[in-house]
């Protein structure tokens, strides 16, 4: 077989490097766990429960008592 290029030899003698191909997958793959774990860690922010205090009487002592 001839081959007009040197692109077109070395084509023909490497296959997919699937040592590398299956490395960055498995890093692809954590990286993609790492970011929703993290994002998922995060919470919404809380209510926060106000308390109504009991209504005070603003009179002065002498009107209540002359009732």
């Amino acid at each position: 077989m001839k081959f007009k290029t040197r692109r077109q030899r070395y084509a023909a003698q490497q296959g997919p490097n699937w040592a590398l191909l299956g490395l960055l997958g498995v890093f692809g793959l954590v990286a993609v766990f790492a970011i929703g774990w993290s994002l998922g860690r995060r919470q919404a922010p809380q209510r926060v429960k106000i308390e109504t205090v009991p209504a005070v009487n603003h009179q002065p002592a002498h009107v209540n008592a002359a009732a």
